[in-house]
């Protein structure tokens, strides 16, 4: 029987307490009762690293630290190449949020970022992909395809 919080993922007081582990933990435990088709990315070398492939768009959770010593939680939703020819950009500058939101392009794929130390979380981890997945939604649902775009045009228009 734990006699306090940490005991039952093996931190006990007078160790030092490894944050990232320990909201790692918490994923494992609420996404194991209620989303368990996250997969866990092993080999990832930042921190740890979870990925969904049941929905239209890849999603991807993470778990880093920060420079100030506080772990970051880190919700993706991967888009297609197709999103370049929308109005994404002037979406998610215009949007409100208490997160930190920002878009990345890899390999011709649009990486929707919403992150938040620790520090700052006032949910529960669950709690935080609910909302920050919801927020996305939000965006994409508002896009407008624009007409005939170009890849260069729309590059430049990202680096912004």
């Amino acid at each position: 029987m734990p006699n306090h919080v940490g005991d039952q993922y093996g931190l006990f007081f007078g160790e030092a307490m490894n944050l990232s582990h320990f909201y790692r933990q918490l994923f494992v435990d609420a996404m194991t009762k209620f989303e368990p088709v996250w997969e866990e990315d092993l080999d990832s070398l930042y921190g740890f690293r979870w990925t969904k492939n049941n929905y239209p768009n890849e999603e991807q959770f993470q778990i880093t630290m920060s420079q100030g010593g506080d772990p970051v939680l880190m919700y993706s939703m991967i888009l297609s190449e197709e999103y370049l020819k929308t109005t994404i950009y002037e979406q998610l500058k215009g949007f409100k949020s208490s997160f930190e939101l920002s878009l990345v392009i890899v390999n011709k794929k649009l990486w929707l970022n919403v992150t938040v130390s620790t520090d700052y979380l006032e949910d529960s981890i669950m709690g935080f992909i609910s909302m920050a997945r919801s927020q996305l939604m939000n965006i994409i649902d508002c896009l407008i395809t624009m007409p005939n775009p170009s890849y260069q045009t729309l590059l430049h228009q990202f680096s912004k």
